[in-house]
Protein backbone atom coordinates (compact mmCIF):
# COMPACT_ATOMS: atom_id res chain seq x y z
CA UNK A 1 0.00 0.00 0.00
CA UNK A 2 1.41 3.61 -0.54
CA UNK A 3 2.27 5.73 2.20
CA UNK A 4 3.11 8.84 0.84
CA UNK A 5 3.76 9.97 -2.81
CA UNK A 6 3.88 13.76 -3.45
CA UNK A 7 3.95 15.22 0.53
CA UNK A 8 3.80 19.34 0.79
CA UNK A 9 6.31 19.87 3.23
CA UNK A 10 8.05 22.30 4.50
CA UNK A 11 10.21 22.42 0.93
CA UNK A 12 8.02 24.23 -0.44
CA UNK A 13 8.36 27.75 -1.55
CA UNK A 14 4.92 29.04 -0.43
CA UNK A 15 2.63 29.15 2.07
CA UNK A 16 -0.96 29.45 1.27
CA UNK A 17 -3.20 30.53 3.89
CA UNK A 18 -6.99 29.58 4.21
CA UNK A 19 -9.54 32.41 5.51
CA UNK A 20 -12.38 33.21 3.03
CA UNK A 21 -13.31 32.31 -0.63
CA UNK A 22 -15.18 33.80 -3.16
CA UNK A 23 -18.62 32.64 -3.73
CA UNK A 24 -19.20 29.52 -5.87
CA UNK A 25 -22.37 27.59 -6.34
CA UNK A 26 -22.53 24.11 -4.43
CA UNK A 27 -20.76 21.79 -7.38
CA UNK A 28 -18.53 24.27 -8.70
CA UNK A 29 -15.50 22.90 -9.31
CA UNK A 30 -12.62 25.11 -7.23
CA UNK A 31 -9.17 25.31 -8.58
CA UNK A 32 -6.99 26.83 -5.79
CA UNK A 33 -3.36 28.36 -6.86
CA UNK A 34 -0.81 29.20 -4.31
CA UNK A 35 -1.95 33.17 -4.28
CA UNK A 36 -5.82 31.84 -3.04
CA UNK A 37 -6.96 32.13 0.29
CA UNK A 38 -9.22 29.55 0.44
CA UNK A 39 -12.31 28.36 3.86
CA UNK A 40 -11.46 25.24 4.89
CA UNK A 41 -15.38 24.15 5.22
CA UNK A 42 -15.56 25.03 1.08
CA UNK A 43 -13.49 22.43 0.44
CA UNK A 44 -14.95 19.34 2.01
CA UNK A 45 -16.92 17.34 -0.66
CA UNK A 46 -15.80 19.65 -3.52
CA UNK A 47 -13.66 18.72 -7.16
CA UNK A 48 -9.95 20.35 -6.48
CA UNK A 49 -8.08 20.96 -9.29
CA UNK A 50 -4.13 21.10 -8.18
CA UNK A 51 -1.27 22.01 -10.59
CA UNK A 52 2.08 20.81 -9.93
CA UNK A 53 4.10 23.33 -11.34
CA UNK A 54 7.00 25.16 -10.36
CA UNK A 55 6.88 28.92 -8.80
CA UNK A 56 9.16 32.12 -9.95
CA UNK A 57 12.14 30.44 -6.85
CA UNK A 58 11.70 26.84 -8.99
CA UNK A 59 10.02 24.99 -5.86
CA UNK A 60 7.00 22.67 -6.57
CA UNK A 61 3.95 24.11 -5.60
CA UNK A 62 1.04 22.58 -4.26
CA UNK A 63 -2.11 24.77 -3.12
CA UNK A 64 -3.63 22.63 -0.74
CA UNK A 65 -2.62 24.10 2.28
CA UNK A 66 -4.45 24.97 5.52
CA UNK A 67 -3.30 27.32 8.58
CA UNK A 68 -4.79 26.77 11.68
CA UNK A 69 -4.80 28.75 15.13
CA UNK A 70 -4.22 27.49 18.35
CA UNK A 71 -7.14 25.27 20.02
CA UNK A 72 -9.09 25.72 17.00
CA UNK A 73 -10.98 22.44 16.04
CA UNK A 74 -10.65 21.10 12.14
CA UNK A 75 -12.10 18.50 10.40
CA UNK A 76 -9.78 18.19 7.70
CA UNK A 77 -11.21 17.68 3.84
CA UNK A 78 -11.28 14.53 1.57
CA UNK A 79 -10.35 16.30 -1.75
CA UNK A 80 -11.09 14.87 -5.19
CA UNK A 81 -9.97 16.03 -7.92
CA UNK A 82 -10.45 17.32 -11.33
CA UNK A 83 -11.09 15.20 -14.45
CA UNK A 84 -7.17 14.76 -15.45
CA UNK A 85 -5.95 14.36 -12.32
CA UNK A 86 -8.37 12.08 -10.62
CA UNK A 87 -6.54 9.91 -13.23
CA UNK A 88 -3.48 9.72 -11.30
CA UNK A 89 -3.68 11.33 -8.31
CA UNK A 90 -5.33 10.44 -4.82
CA UNK A 91 -5.66 12.13 -1.49
CA UNK A 92 -4.00 9.86 1.30
CA UNK A 93 -4.22 12.47 3.88
CA UNK A 94 -2.85 15.80 5.84
CA UNK A 95 0.72 15.86 7.47
CA UNK A 96 1.78 19.10 9.98
CA UNK A 97 5.38 17.60 8.94
CA UNK A 98 5.31 15.36 12.11
CA UNK A 99 2.31 13.19 11.82
CA UNK A 100 -0.09 12.01 9.79
CA UNK A 101 -3.89 13.13 9.98
CA UNK A 102 -6.80 11.22 8.27
CA UNK A 103 -9.30 13.32 6.26
CA UNK A 104 -12.91 14.05 7.75
CA UNK A 105 -11.90 13.34 11.12
CA UNK A 106 -12.48 15.65 13.93
CA UNK A 107 -9.34 17.07 15.60
CA UNK A 108 -8.19 19.92 17.92
CA UNK A 109 -5.32 21.99 17.21
CA UNK A 110 -2.44 22.66 19.87
CA UNK A 111 -0.34 25.88 18.80
CA UNK A 112 -0.39 27.16 15.19
CA UNK A 113 -0.07 24.46 12.59
CA UNK A 114 -0.11 24.21 9.12
CA UNK A 115 -1.57 21.06 7.26
CA UNK A 116 -0.20 19.87 4.17
CA UNK A 117 -2.13 17.60 1.50
CA UNK A 118 -0.54 14.37 0.61
CA UNK A 119 -0.68 13.37 -2.31
CA UNK A 120 -0.36 9.57 -3.69
CA UNK A 121 0.01 8.28 -7.79
CA UNK A 122 -2.85 5.63 -8.24
CA UNK A 123 -1.14 2.08 -9.41
CA UNK A 124 0.54 2.45 -12.70
CA UNK A 125 0.35 0.40 -15.92
CA UNK A 126 4.16 -0.49 -16.82
CA UNK A 127 3.12 1.36 -20.29
CA UNK A 128 2.27 4.38 -18.94
CA UNK A 129 5.00 5.11 -16.10
CA UNK A 130 6.50 7.35 -18.46
CA UNK A 131 3.68 9.89 -19.46
CA UNK A 132 2.55 9.72 -15.64
CA UNK A 133 6.25 10.32 -14.21
CA UNK A 134 6.53 13.17 -16.87
CA UNK A 135 3.42 14.78 -15.21
CA UNK A 136 5.17 15.65 -11.56
CA UNK A 137 8.64 15.61 -13.12
CA UNK A 138 8.67 19.60 -11.84
CA UNK A 139 7.42 18.37 -8.37
CA UNK A 140 10.38 18.20 -5.79
CA UNK A 141 10.48 17.26 -2.37
CA UNK A 142 12.77 15.90 0.13
CA UNK A 143 10.33 12.96 0.57
CA UNK A 144 10.43 10.14 -1.95
CA UNK A 145 7.85 9.70 -4.54
CA UNK A 146 5.88 6.36 -4.06
CA UNK A 147 4.90 4.64 -6.60
CA UNK A 148 2.88 1.69 -7.73
CA UNK A 149 3.14 -0.76 -10.95
CA UNK A 150 0.95 -3.20 -12.52
CA UNK A 151 1.77 -5.12 -15.75
CA UNK A 152 4.14 -7.42 -16.91
CA UNK A 153 7.55 -6.75 -17.22
CA UNK A 154 9.43 -6.58 -20.18
CA UNK A 155 12.39 -8.87 -21.29
CA UNK A 156 14.84 -7.00 -20.20
CA UNK A 157 14.08 -5.67 -16.50
CA UNK A 158 16.32 -3.08 -16.69
CA UNK A 159 14.59 -1.11 -18.60
CA UNK A 160 12.16 -0.39 -16.42
CA UNK A 161 14.53 1.48 -13.69
CA UNK A 162 15.93 3.32 -16.64
CA UNK A 163 13.30 4.73 -17.81
CA UNK A 164 11.37 5.37 -14.24
CA UNK A 165 15.09 7.23 -13.59
CA UNK A 166 14.95 9.08 -16.56
CA UNK A 167 11.18 10.07 -16.29
CA UNK A 168 11.40 11.54 -12.42
CA UNK A 169 13.71 13.72 -12.97
CA UNK A 170 16.29 11.89 -10.65
CA UNK A 171 14.22 11.97 -7.70
CA UNK A 172 13.91 9.54 -4.95
CA UNK A 173 11.53 6.74 -5.52
CA UNK A 174 9.74 4.36 -3.42
CA UNK A 175 8.53 1.37 -5.36
CA UNK A 176 5.27 -0.77 -4.73
CA UNK A 177 5.95 -4.01 -7.28
CA UNK A 178 2.99 -6.02 -5.26
CA UNK A 179 1.28 -5.86 -8.35
CA UNK A 180 4.04 -6.35 -10.80
CA UNK A 181 4.17 -9.92 -12.50
CA UNK A 182 7.49 -10.36 -12.24
CA UNK A 183 8.90 -14.08 -10.81
CA UNK A 184 12.96 -13.49 -11.16
CA UNK A 185 13.23 -10.14 -9.72
CA UNK A 186 16.86 -8.57 -10.58
CA UNK A 187 17.47 -4.68 -9.32
CA UNK A 188 21.21 -4.18 -10.38
CA UNK A 189 23.45 -1.37 -8.93
CA UNK A 190 24.10 0.63 -11.77
CA UNK A 191 22.28 1.89 -14.84
CA UNK A 192 24.78 1.63 -17.49
CA UNK A 193 22.44 2.56 -19.80
CA UNK A 194 21.70 6.24 -17.79
CA UNK A 195 24.71 5.93 -16.01
CA UNK A 196 23.34 6.39 -12.78
CA UNK A 197 23.36 4.85 -9.31
CA UNK A 198 19.92 3.05 -8.53
CA UNK A 199 20.11 3.62 -4.76
CA UNK A 200 20.31 7.51 -5.62
CA UNK A 201 16.73 6.81 -6.37
CA UNK A 202 15.21 4.53 -5.42
CA UNK A 203 15.21 4.13 -1.41
CA UNK A 204 12.02 1.49 -1.21
CA UNK A 205 10.32 -1.50 -2.08
CA UNK A 206 7.69 -3.82 -2.14
CA UNK A 207 8.15 -6.60 -3.85
CA UNK A 208 6.04 -8.57 -6.44
CA UNK A 209 3.61 -11.09 -4.97
CA UNK A 210 4.29 -13.76 -7.47
CA UNK A 211 8.30 -13.65 -7.03
CA UNK A 212 10.46 -16.73 -6.72
CA UNK A 213 14.12 -15.09 -6.67
CA UNK A 214 15.28 -12.08 -5.55
CA UNK A 215 18.51 -10.56 -6.48
CA UNK A 216 19.31 -7.11 -5.76
CA UNK A 217 22.37 -5.29 -5.41
CA UNK A 218 24.07 -1.92 -3.84
CA UNK A 219 20.95 -0.37 -2.27
CA UNK A 220 19.53 2.45 -0.23
CA UNK A 221 16.80 0.64 0.81
CA UNK A 222 16.27 0.34 4.46
CA UNK A 223 13.68 -2.99 4.84
CA UNK A 224 12.25 -5.33 2.82
CA UNK A 225 10.08 -8.45 2.97
CA UNK A 226 10.72 -11.24 1.22
CA UNK A 227 7.49 -12.70 -0.27
CA UNK A 228 5.98 -16.03 0.01
CA UNK A 229 6.69 -18.16 -3.08
CA UNK A 230 10.32 -16.44 -3.22
CA UNK A 231 12.92 -19.51 -3.14
CA UNK A 232 15.97 -17.81 -2.89
CA UNK A 233 17.32 -14.53 -1.89
CA UNK A 234 20.46 -12.88 -2.98
CA UNK A 235 21.24 -9.33 -1.72
CA UNK A 236 24.73 -7.42 -1.67
CA UNK A 237 26.99 -4.61 -1.66
CA UNK A 238 28.33 -4.12 -4.99
CA UNK A 239 31.68 -3.37 -6.74
CA UNK A 240 30.64 -2.03 -10.72
CA UNK A 241 33.14 -1.07 -13.40
CA UNK A 242 32.37 1.96 -13.80
CA UNK A 243 34.15 3.69 -16.98
CA UNK A 244 37.30 1.66 -16.02
CA UNK A 245 37.54 2.18 -12.45
CA UNK A 246 35.22 0.37 -10.00
CA UNK A 247 32.86 1.81 -7.24
CA UNK A 248 31.72 0.59 -4.56
CA UNK A 249 27.91 0.65 -3.98
CA UNK A 250 26.80 -0.22 -0.13
CA UNK A 251 23.56 -1.47 1.39
CA UNK A 252 21.93 -0.08 3.89
CA UNK A 253 19.05 -2.55 4.73
CA UNK A 254 19.05 -3.10 8.27
CA UNK A 255 15.76 -5.06 8.16
CA UNK A 256 14.32 -8.40 6.36
CA UNK A 257 11.29 -10.02 7.14
CA UNK A 258 9.87 -13.47 5.09
CA UNK A 259 6.42 -13.75 4.49
CA UNK A 260 4.53 -16.29 6.45
CA UNK A 261 4.46 -19.83 5.21
CA UNK A 262 8.05 -18.58 3.39
CA UNK A 263 8.91 -20.86 1.16
CA UNK A 264 12.69 -20.02 0.98
CA UNK A 265 15.36 -22.20 0.83
CA UNK A 266 18.31 -20.44 -0.13
CA UNK A 267 19.93 -17.11 1.70
CA UNK A 268 23.21 -15.40 0.69
CA UNK A 269 23.73 -11.86 2.15
CA UNK A 270 27.07 -10.00 1.63
CA UNK A 271 27.91 -6.97 3.26
CA UNK A 272 24.98 -5.40 4.70
CA UNK A 273 26.65 -3.34 7.16
CA UNK A 274 23.64 -2.60 8.82
CA UNK A 275 21.69 -5.76 9.68
CA UNK A 276 22.02 -6.66 13.41
CA UNK A 277 19.35 -9.66 13.47
CA UNK A 278 17.43 -12.39 10.34
CA UNK A 279 14.58 -14.61 11.80
CA UNK A 280 15.21 -17.31 8.95
CA UNK A 281 12.24 -19.73 7.44
CA UNK A 282 12.39 -23.12 8.97
CA UNK A 283 12.77 -24.42 5.39
CA UNK A 284 16.12 -22.63 4.59
CA UNK A 285 18.89 -24.82 3.95
CA UNK A 286 21.68 -22.89 2.46
CA UNK A 287 22.98 -19.90 4.39
CA UNK A 288 25.79 -17.92 2.76
CA UNK A 289 25.74 -14.73 5.10
CA UNK A 290 29.19 -12.81 4.69
CA UNK A 291 30.46 -9.43 6.37
CA UNK A 292 27.37 -8.61 7.71
CA UNK A 293 29.27 -6.97 10.60
CA UNK A 294 26.19 -5.90 13.01
CA UNK A 295 24.54 -9.98 12.75
CA UNK A 296 24.55 -10.81 16.50
CA UNK A 297 23.11 -14.13 16.30
CA UNK A 298 21.01 -16.66 13.81
CA UNK A 299 19.44 -19.79 13.96
CA UNK A 300 20.80 -22.23 11.09
CA UNK A 301 19.25 -25.57 12.56
CA UNK A 302 18.16 -26.31 9.22
CA UNK A 303 20.68 -25.47 7.24
CA UNK A 304 23.11 -28.56 5.56
CA UNK A 305 25.67 -25.37 4.71
CA UNK A 306 26.54 -22.47 6.35
CA UNK A 307 28.90 -19.41 5.75
CA UNK A 308 29.20 -16.57 8.16
CA UNK A 309 32.38 -15.66 7.96
CA UNK A 310 33.55 -11.88 8.69
CA UNK A 311 30.38 -11.48 10.77
CA UNK A 312 32.55 -9.74 13.61
CA UNK A 313 30.02 -9.52 16.12
CA UNK A 314 27.94 -12.82 15.63
CA UNK A 315 28.37 -14.10 18.98
CA UNK A 316 25.62 -17.70 18.63
CA UNK A 317 24.83 -19.69 16.17
CA UNK A 318 22.22 -22.81 16.50
CA UNK A 319 23.84 -25.81 14.47
CA UNK A 320 21.41 -28.79 14.10
CA UNK A 321 21.63 -32.27 12.24
CA UNK A 322 21.66 -31.99 8.49
CA UNK A 323 25.06 -30.51 7.95
CA UNK A 324 27.66 -32.99 7.03
CA UNK A 325 30.70 -30.69 6.34
CA UNK A 326 31.59 -27.46 7.43
CA UNK A 327 33.54 -25.81 5.29
CA UNK A 328 36.38 -23.54 4.22
CA UNK A 329 35.99 -20.34 6.75
CA UNK A 330 32.87 -20.52 7.79
CA UNK A 331 32.73 -18.99 10.78
CA UNK A 332 36.37 -16.98 10.19
CA UNK A 333 36.58 -13.65 12.17
CA UNK A 334 33.22 -14.24 13.77
CA UNK A 335 32.79 -13.27 17.83
CA UNK A 336 31.75 -16.55 18.98
CA UNK A 337 32.59 -18.09 22.29
CA UNK A 338 31.11 -21.58 22.30
CA UNK A 339 30.10 -23.80 19.89
CA UNK A 340 28.82 -27.62 19.63
CA UNK A 341 29.56 -29.09 15.90
CA UNK A 342 26.52 -31.57 15.32
CA UNK A 343 27.06 -35.37 15.37
CA UNK A 344 26.36 -35.67 11.77
CA UNK A 345 29.26 -33.39 10.35
CA UNK A 346 31.97 -35.76 9.08
CA UNK A 347 34.70 -32.76 8.22
CA UNK A 348 35.72 -29.10 9.05
CA UNK A 349 37.73 -27.76 6.26
CA UNK A 350 40.61 -25.06 6.16
CA UNK A 351 40.17 -22.53 8.13
CA UNK A 352 36.83 -22.56 9.44
CA UNK A 353 37.14 -20.80 12.67
CA UNK A 354 40.22 -19.03 11.99
CA UNK A 355 40.84 -15.58 13.61
CA UNK A 356 37.84 -16.50 15.82
CA UNK A 357 39.50 -14.47 19.02
CA UNK A 358 36.81 -14.92 21.33
CA UNK A 359 36.34 -19.02 20.86
CA UNK A 360 37.21 -20.35 24.21
CA UNK A 361 35.60 -23.57 23.66
CA UNK A 362 34.67 -26.40 21.37
CA UNK A 363 32.84 -30.02 21.26
CA UNK A 364 34.22 -31.91 18.47
CA UNK A 365 31.87 -34.87 17.77
CA UNK A 366 33.27 -38.71 16.90
CA UNK A 367 31.46 -38.34 13.28
CA UNK A 368 34.20 -35.87 12.27
CA UNK A 369 36.52 -37.99 10.66
CA UNK A 370 38.96 -35.01 9.31
CA UNK A 371 40.88 -31.63 10.76
CA UNK A 372 41.81 -29.74 7.80
CA UNK A 373 44.64 -27.05 8.55
CA UNK A 374 44.70 -23.68 10.18
CA UNK A 375 40.83 -24.67 11.40
CA UNK A 376 41.96 -22.69 15.09
CA UNK A 377 44.29 -20.36 13.87
CA UNK A 378 44.51 -16.92 15.65
CA UNK A 379 41.88 -18.02 18.25
CA UNK A 380 43.83 -16.88 20.69
CA UNK A 381 40.92 -17.20 23.88
CA UNK A 382 40.64 -20.74 22.78
CA UNK A 383 41.08 -22.79 25.95
CA UNK A 384 39.15 -25.99 25.55
CA UNK A 385 39.23 -28.49 22.54
CA UNK A 386 37.07 -31.46 23.61
CA UNK A 387 37.28 -34.55 20.58
CA UNK A 388 34.40 -37.75 21.52
CA UNK A 389 36.70 -40.64 19.86
CA UNK A 390 35.27 -44.30 19.41
CA UNK A 391 36.51 -46.93 21.61
CA UNK A 392 36.19 -50.64 21.15
CA UNK A 393 37.54 -53.98 23.41
CA UNK A 394 40.64 -55.45 22.23
CA UNK A 395 42.98 -58.32 22.57
CA UNK A 396 46.08 -57.41 24.38
CA UNK A 397 48.26 -60.93 25.36
CA UNK A 398 45.94 -62.80 27.42
CA UNK A 399 44.34 -59.88 28.73
CA UNK A 400 41.54 -57.60 26.84
CA UNK A 401 41.93 -53.89 26.98
CA UNK A 402 39.81 -50.73 25.46
CA UNK A 403 41.21 -49.06 23.22
CA UNK A 404 40.43 -45.58 20.92
CA UNK A 405 39.81 -46.88 17.25
CA UNK A 406 38.67 -43.80 15.73
CA UNK A 407 39.22 -39.94 15.97
CA UNK A 408 39.42 -37.30 13.68
CA UNK A 409 42.61 -37.01 11.38
CA UNK A 410 44.17 -33.38 11.81
CA UNK A 411 45.88 -31.38 9.57
CA UNK A 412 47.89 -28.44 11.35
CA UNK A 413 44.77 -27.18 12.82
CA UNK A 414 46.17 -24.32 15.06
CA UNK A 415 48.41 -23.02 11.83
CA UNK A 416 51.82 -21.49 13.52
CA UNK A 417 52.17 -20.33 16.86
CA UNK A 418 49.29 -19.82 17.87
CA UNK A 419 50.41 -21.65 21.33
CA UNK A 420 52.63 -19.02 21.98
CA UNK A 421 52.89 -16.01 23.20
CA UNK A 422 55.47 -13.15 23.52
CA UNK A 423 55.87 -11.03 26.66
CA UNK A 424 56.75 -7.30 25.80
CA UNK A 425 58.32 -6.46 29.33
CA UNK A 426 60.38 -8.96 29.27
CA UNK A 427 61.58 -9.45 25.96
CA UNK A 428 60.96 -13.18 26.43
CA UNK A 429 58.41 -15.62 24.74
CA UNK A 430 56.54 -17.72 26.49
CA UNK A 431 54.53 -20.84 26.09
CA UNK A 432 50.52 -20.99 26.23
CA UNK A 433 49.91 -23.45 29.17
CA UNK A 434 46.21 -22.71 29.28
CA UNK A 435 45.02 -24.85 26.19
CA UNK A 436 43.68 -28.44 26.72
CA UNK A 437 42.87 -31.04 24.71
CA UNK A 438 40.94 -33.21 25.87
CA UNK A 439 39.51 -36.91 24.44
CA UNK A 440 36.30 -37.88 25.72
CA UNK A 441 34.86 -41.70 25.11
CA UNK A 442 31.12 -42.54 24.50
CA UNK A 443 30.59 -42.61 28.26
CA UNK A 444 32.14 -39.40 29.19
CA UNK A 445 34.88 -40.24 30.24
CA UNK A 446 38.51 -39.11 30.14
CA UNK A 447 40.90 -41.40 27.45
CA UNK A 448 44.35 -42.81 29.41
CA UNK A 449 47.37 -42.03 27.13
CA UNK A 450 47.95 -45.25 26.86
CA UNK A 451 44.72 -46.02 25.28
CA UNK A 452 45.43 -43.52 22.45
CA UNK A 453 49.37 -44.13 22.15
CA UNK A 454 50.24 -45.69 18.74
CA UNK A 455 47.19 -44.66 16.95
CA UNK A 456 47.89 -42.81 13.85
CA UNK A 457 45.36 -39.66 14.16
CA UNK A 458 46.50 -39.37 17.49
CA UNK A 459 50.09 -38.55 16.22
CA UNK A 460 48.65 -36.45 13.88
CA UNK A 461 47.23 -34.06 16.98
CA UNK A 462 50.75 -34.19 18.36
CA UNK A 463 52.16 -33.03 15.11
CA UNK A 464 49.70 -30.23 14.61
CA UNK A 465 50.02 -28.86 18.38
CA UNK A 466 54.19 -29.30 17.62
CA UNK A 467 53.88 -27.09 14.38
CA UNK A 468 52.10 -24.07 17.00
CA UNK A 469 55.01 -23.71 19.12
CA UNK A 470 58.35 -22.66 19.07
CA UNK A 471 60.75 -24.61 21.18
CA UNK A 472 63.86 -22.88 21.70
CA UNK A 473 66.74 -24.81 21.10
CA UNK A 474 67.91 -25.86 24.93
CA UNK A 475 64.05 -27.36 25.21
CA UNK A 476 64.14 -29.57 22.37
CA UNK A 477 64.54 -32.24 24.71
CA UNK A 478 61.74 -31.13 26.51
CA UNK A 479 59.89 -30.99 23.10
CA UNK A 480 57.52 -34.05 23.79
CA UNK A 481 57.03 -33.24 27.76
CA UNK A 482 56.03 -29.68 26.53
CA UNK A 483 53.74 -31.05 23.66
CA UNK A 484 51.93 -33.99 26.12
CA UNK A 485 51.28 -30.65 27.91
CA UNK A 486 48.61 -29.84 26.00
CA UNK A 487 46.49 -32.91 26.05
CA UNK A 488 44.28 -33.62 29.18
CA UNK A 489 44.84 -37.19 29.96
CA UNK A 490 42.77 -39.45 32.55
CA UNK A 491 46.00 -40.73 35.03
CA UNK A 492 46.69 -43.97 34.78
CA UNK A 493 46.31 -44.88 38.01
CA UNK A 494 43.03 -43.65 38.49
CA UNK A 495 39.95 -45.46 37.65
CA UNK A 496 37.34 -44.45 34.64
CA UNK A 497 34.69 -42.57 36.02
CA UNK A 498 32.06 -42.18 34.67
Amino acid sequence: MIRRILTVAAVLGFMATVSSCTKETENDPITISAKDEVNVSALAGKIVTVDFKTNANGNAVNPATISVANGEKIKLPKLTLGTEDAKLLELKGWSDGTNFYEPEKEYTVSGNTVFNAVWALKPIKLKDVEKVLDYISDFKSDEPIEISLEGSVPDHANEIFAMIIKASNKQKLSLNLSKLDWKEVYIPAYMHETDDYIGNYICGLVLPEVATSVTIFGTEIKEITIPKYVTSVNINASSVDVANGYKYFPSIISSIKFADGSKCTDVSLFELSKLESIDLPAGVSYINIRYCEKLQSINASNATTVDLSGCTALEEVTLDRGIEEIYGNAFYGTALKSIVIPETVTKIWESAFENCKSLQSIVIPSSVKEISGSVFKGCESLTSIEVKVKTDEVEEGDKTVEKVVSMPDVDYIFGDELLSYYDKEKEEEFLRDNLKITFKKPDGSKVKKSEIEGLQEYESWRTAVRGAIKISDADLEKADEIIDGYFDFEKEDEKKTK
